[in-house]
């Protein structure tokens, strides 16, 4: 018989999330906002996606 570490049957190969890899790993981030900084978020992201606003104009704008 094998030894079991603690979990009922052990942990299979292979079984759990990959890792991220890669040069631009992408992670899910959350977090809250208040319904004027939705309004505000929406407004730029419609902008940026329609490519009326620059992605780095909008970074540096963040970053002040």
């Amino acid at each position: 018989m094998t030894e079991q570490k603690g979990t009922r049957g052990g942990a299979r190969p292979g079984a759990g999330r990959p890792r991220i890899a890669g040069d631009t790993p992408t992670k899910q981030v959350q977090f809250r906002l208040t319904a004027e900084q939705t309004e505000v978020f929406r407004a730029l992201s419609t902008q940026v996606k329609a490519g009326l606003i620059p992605l780095d104009e909008v970074r540096n704008l963040l970053r002040k």
